[in-house]
């Protein structure tokens, strides 16, 4: 999907329970805006991961699927890149 456009992304640093936030953003994907977004490493691994808002947070759920994929993909891209 090539409609992605990571927006905002900016760095910070909070430590959670099982996970680190290393990044918040916003990310365009077609006509949609997802709004406060997380780049995360986990305790366990040290594995980078994003984290989408759920239905509480937000009106769209993206839990499975070539788009959730892509805007994945997109965020841990421009995260490489800049941070």
């Amino acid at each position: 999907m090539s409609d992605i456009k990571i927006l905002k992304m900016k760095s910070v640093h909070v430590t959670c329970e099982t996970s680190t936030i290393l990044a918040a953003f916003d990310a365009q994907v077609g006509d949609f805006r997802i709004r406060n977004a997380q780049v995360r490493i986990s305790h366990d691994n040290d594995m980078k991961f994003v984290s989408l808002p759920g239905r509480k947070d937000g009106g769209i759920s993206l839990r499975y699927g070539d788009t959730r994929r892509a805007v994945v993909d997109a965020a841990l891209a421009h995260y490489s890149e800049n941070f």
